[in-house]
């Protein structure tokens, strides 16, 4: 079964709630159409191994395999369904609401 790394980048739902409360000037200087593109970019440009690992963490992301814990509140965990790269290129793993 084939994983498609661009089916997990954050919905636009998450995006809009990161422009809100995002203090991160580059997030709330482009559109949501601008954001997806510049992460469809950065998943084009991953290398072969890079791409294997984004693959790996998207079947673990789909198989709800990924949990974050939040140091700030009361180490609560979180299952993460979604990343995006920030304008770093860094890949930033997201938990929903």
């Amino acid at each position: 079964m084939s994983i498609s790394i661009a089916s997990f980048l954050v919905p636009k739902c998450y995006y809009e709630r990161m422009q809100d409360l995002a203090e991160d000037e580059w997030l709330s200087s482009m559109s949501y159409e601008e954001f997806r593109e510049w992460n469809m970019h950065c998943i084009i440009e991953l290398t072969n191994e890079e791409d294997a690992w984004m693959v790996g963490l998207c079947r673990h992301l789909k198989d709800s395999k990924i949990v974050l814990m939040d140091m700030e509140t009361p180490c609560a965990r979180f299952t993460a369904d979604s990343f995006y790269f920030n304008e770093n290129r860094e890949v930033v793993i997201v938990n929903p609401r």
